[in-house]
């Protein structure tokens, strides 16, 4: 059982890898936050998450178990009903990602994807408790925001399908002056 109280049963099969549909195409995967996954194709794909309804719900439930008392069987049912909501935004992610590595693995012959060291990425902002970090609030909410755009799941999910198909490739060293912010420029002068 798990802390949203579903009970699963596991079978452990590794289903055949999705055969290259050999049409020769070749797609690039751009990862990010407001868009999880832009093709370059033009497609942007969003990985789901909770309704704007059960987010405050969420934010309701979050504010009672901060108000219950340790140890109560009130404060144990609320954290029920969160760990309930916080599985189904992890079943719709985890749901979308399938649907979408089938669907890429199906549609192209070689797939590139960003290579983003997630690990770092959201690593949490430096400092203490006496001497805390700049931008910490800032930096938890991008946080957030990688961990539910489902980057690692989308890319893991790819490789188990289209073995030998996906590549993870960084950037390719060229720097265009009209890519930068102008307050770049001036610093890099």
């Amino acid at each position: 059982m798990d802390r949203a109280g579903r009970w699963h049963v596991a079978f452990a099969v590794i289903p055949d890898p999705v055969p290259a549909p050999g049409n020769r195409q070749v797609v690039g995967i751009d990862r990010g936050v407001a868009v999880s996954a832009a093709l370059s194709t033009g497609e942007l794909l969003h990985a789901p998450a909770l309704t704007e309804r059960e987010r405050i719900r969420l934010r309701r439930l979050q504010r009672t178990l901060a108000r219950a008392k340790r140890g109560s069987n009130r404060r144990g049912r609320v954290k029920h009903r969160i760990a309930r909501l916080r599985a189904r935004e992890t079943d719709r992610r985890k749901d979308w990602a399938e649907k979408t590595s089938t669907d890429l693995a199906h549609r192209f012959d070689l797939i590139r994807v960003e290579d983003l060291q997630i690990k770092n990425m959201t690593r949490p902002a430096k400092g203490t408790r006496e001497n805390p970090g700049r931008n910490v609030r800032q930096k938890a909410g991008l946080n957030r925001g990688i961990l539910g755009s489902g980057w690692g799941l989308l890319v893991r999910r790819l490789e188990e399908k289209a073995p030998g198909r996906v590549t993870a490739r960084g950037g390719d060293g060229v720097t265009r002056p009209v890519n930068r912010e102008p307050h770049l420029l001036l610093q890099s002068a």
